[in-house]
């Protein structure tokens, strides 16, 4: 043991001398004080020193080397000796392990000397040291040639190196941007999974490898801990201040002292061979004088096999709801006041909403705004003038409501919309998508079609006829800002509801002038007229019109009665009377139209590809961008703003003007080249066709050539003058050219040629164009 520790010793000393030496040895060599205990500080130093002082250092340690090899040996065996280094090939090294190295002696005689011909064990242990310095010698020998190959090549690797690292950040940015165009497309267009795992699998193999899986693009997550159970489906709560808060801007907040929603809701059956009925609410800023466009946005949603109930569709909804009302929104550090302003739906959701009788054959009381009993004639309840006076109704107020003073009106539980502050009366008003587009005109003209005995039934030749009018000349005269093209009415069963408010508000009123009797066109007169009343804010707030609408509708309903019969007067028919107290507390009827939420409806629709997990695939779309997320609000201009021009003219662009073709605004397309799409109202009442569009260079300001109508007229005088309404006939357009500039446009016209000889044109202002929203007169 005491032999053990005593050779542990000597070992560990002989270690330190050594390292004395060899840092001695560097500090000669190289002037620097390397880190004993540091391999990594030697290397460091060696490799700070320059190229040449490397070179002429190396031939002086080899000669210090040498010196102290020979001082070494001359001492332990008395003689001078040369050494040579005998080395094996790397990997030997490797296998033979610490022997690799042989040092062989050749004494002044020839003979050689080897480590195994020292006997003592002074001069093993010289052998030994000696054999571990030159070892180190070597290896920093070997460390100074790859130091100097690294140095020859250093240039190139760095350019390299610095040359892939911004290949590869560009590449990372263009991937970055690639998934973010992939996930827009995909979510606009609805994209399936493995129609989005064919197009990802495309763009890896043309230079795109590191795009993501599909599921990792689209934000794809489970949502199934957050469904909730309902006693007959199941429900997921997104949220009305978070929409909020996504949908309104500094701008709007600029404008708005409060925060007023509407709040929508309609049973969707997405699937013809299952049955599974879908019930969102859907929310948007409520827009009362058009200042702004709201779209949408999901707040809740029931998915099962029956209807929702009402206590459990509206717990969540009804919570926050309450809360908002009481404590407001707080937006950007300040807090706002929410208001439930009204809620749109058809009549079978409004009565579902308020736990009340809605439309069917089983209930004799269904007006929402009085108390009128109707009653039962061949499998359909009516309205008519006769019940009227004998149930003697009473208008329904909030009150009244509330305190259920007619019981049949109301089911056995109270709805839970009762705990919030709201009119339970008027803050549902009557939607007229459902009751007057759908409803009422397509009805009409349902029985004109086909009830044989009525007064004035249209035949089947009739009805060709006034197709083939529309097919061939009316369907080149429509202007291309309406959502659907023209089409004949032997097919008006396929109709939609914004094709019946075109037939209703233009192009019905020719075909009713030149197909229909007097006595059918006047009472189509009746509705058209109380409805562009109602529907254009310049005419709203003008009482004597309002009360003219008023007279109109009701006269309808009399004559309807007289024409078609009792049965013809539904409840829609009824509600007819009531709509323009609704436009006197809402606003024009399109501030309360079903339409914007009927659009994200079918969207929901079609987000759906399976039978199974419906609520999943409906989050899933709201996450992917399918099913439109809050959207922030757009401001309208009080004034046109600087259009889009695009096809240019470039042979007959003049000294600093620019003529093109073509001007795109926010709401209409101006058409040079094209009749139906060039047709405009003046502020000063001029109709004029535009057959040129110029831009102005130096002033920034564009202006539209063109000639207009010399010569105007009522085109109807009964139930009013129709150039109250804007209405008008046209004829002899000027010859001399005119221009104007852009903003000197009211609106954008509907012109229909209604005789050829003499030329005369109807001309009818289109109502959705933002001048005819926001014209105060």
């Amino acid at each position: 043991m005491e032999a053990r520790s005593a050779r542990s010793s000597a070992r560990a000393k002989m270690l330190r001398e050594m390292e004395l030496e060899t840092d001695g040895l560097i500090e000669a060599c190289f002037g620097v004080d390397p880190n004993p205990s540091n391999e990594i500080t030697r290397h460091a130093a060696v490799c700070s020193t320059s190229k040449r002082q490397r070179s002429a250092t190396r031939d002086k340690m080899a000669r210090v080397l040498e010196d102290e090899t020979n001082a070494l040996i001359e001492g332990a065996f008395g003689q001078q000796s040369n050494y040579n280094v005998l080395t094996r090939n790397p990997s030997d090294d490797i296998a033979h392990g610490e022997d690799s190295v042989q040092i062989q002696r050749t004494d002044s005689a020839g003979g050689s000397l080897l480590e195994e011909d020292v006997d003592d064990a002074e001069g093993r242990n010289i052998w030994k040291s000696f054999s571990n310095k030159y070892k180190k010698a070597l290896l920093e020998r070997q460390m100074e040639k790859e130091i100097d190959e690294i140095d020859d090549n250093s240039g190139q690797e760095r350019e390299a190196t610095e040359h892939n690292e911004v290949t590869a950040v560009a590449n990372y940015d263009e991937t970055i941007r690639l998934v973010t165009d992939l996930r827009k497309c995909f979510g606009d267009h609805g994209i399936t999974q493995s129609a989005q795992k064919d197009i990802l699998a495309l763009f890896r193999s043309r230079g795109f490898p590191d795009l993501p899986n599909s599921r990792v693009i689209m934000n794809s997550q489970s949502v199934s801990h957050l469904i909730q159970n309902c006693s007959n489906g199941q429900m997921y709560y997104f949220g009305i201040a978070q929409g909020v808060r996504r949908t309104v801007t500094s701008e709007y907040l600029a404008k708005c002292t409060r925060i007023d929603l509407d709040f929508s809701t309609d049973g969707l059956s997405p699937y013809k061979s299952v049955k599974r009925k879908v019930w969102p609410i859907l929310c948007r800023l409520s827009a009362t004088d058009f200042s702004w466009e709201s779209v949408p946005f999901l707040v809740s949603v029931f998915c099962g096999k029956t209807d929702p109930l009402p206590a459990e569709f509206l717990k969540d909804f009804v919570c926050e709801a309450k809360d908002l009302e009481t404590s407001g929104i707080k937006i950007n550090g300040v807090r706002y006041e929410v208001y439930i302003k009204k809620f749109i739906a058809d009549q079978p959701a409004r009565a579902k909403l308020k736990c009340v009788n809605g439309e069917g054959p089983n209930s004799l009381v269904q007006c929402e705004r009085c108390t009128i009993i109707g009653k039962h004639s061949d499998r359909i309840t009516h309205f008519s003038r006769t019940e009227v006076r004998l149930s003697q109704p009473t208008l329904r107020t909030d009150e009244t409501f509330r305190r259920r003073l007619q019981p049949s009106y109301h089911k056995q539980d109270d709805s839970p919309l009762l705990a919030l502050n709201i009119d339970m009366v008027f803050s549902f008003p009557y939607d007229p998508m459902h009751v007057l587009y759908v409803g009422i005109v397509k009805r009409l003209w349902d029985y004109l079609v086909e009830i044989k005995g009525a007064i004035y039934h249209i035949t089947k030749k009739k009805i060709t006829e006034i197709s083939e009018f529309i097919n061939q000349e009316l369907k080149y005269q429509i202007p291309s800002d309406f959502s659907r093209s023209i089409r004949g009415l032997d097919c008006y069963k396929l109709f939609k509801a914004t094709e019946w408010r075109r037939f209703l508000l233009y192009d019905g009123i020719l075909i009713f002038k030149k197909f229909m009797q007097r006595g059918c066109y006047k009472n189509f007169l009746l509705l058209s007229c109380a409805v562009r009343i109602l529907s254009i804010p310049e005419y709203v707030k003008d009482r004597r019109l309002m009360s003219d609408a008023q007279r109109m509708l009701e006269i309808f309903v009399v004559d309807c009665e007289q024409k078609f019969g009792k049965n013809f007067l539904t409840i829609k028919m009824h509600s007819l009377t009531h709509i323009v107290k609704d436009v006197e507390i809402h606003g024009p009827l399109d501030s309360f139209s079903a339409f914007p939420f009927e659009s994200y409806l079918s969207r929901i629709n079609k987000s759906m590809r399976s039978h199974g997990r419906c609520i999943e695939q409906i989050v899933g779309r709201v996450r992917e961008g399918y099913l439109l997320q809050p959207i922030p609000v757009v401001m309208r201009s009080p004034s046109r703003p600087q259009p889009v021009l695009t096809c240019e003219v470039t042979s007959s662009s003049s000294e600093g003007k620019r003529e093109y073709l073509k001007a795109s605004l926010p709401d209409i397309i101006i058409r040079a080249d094209r009749m139906r799409d060039s047709i405009f109202k003046t502020y000063d009442g001029a109709v004029v066709r535009v057959t040129g569009i110029l831009q102005d260079s130096d002033l920034n300001e564009v202006v539209v050539v063109g000639y207009k109508f010399l010569l105007s007229s009522d085109f109807f005088h009964s139930p009013l003058r129709s150039k109250v309404v804007g209405i008008e006939k046209v004829s002899r357009m000027d010859s001399l050219q005119s221009h104007w500039r852009i903003q000197d446009i009211k609106c954008k016209c509907v012109l229909m040629l209604y005789k050829s000889s003499p030329k005369e044109w109807l001309c009818i202002p289109m109502m959705h164009d933002s001048g005819v929203l926001q014209s105060a007169g």
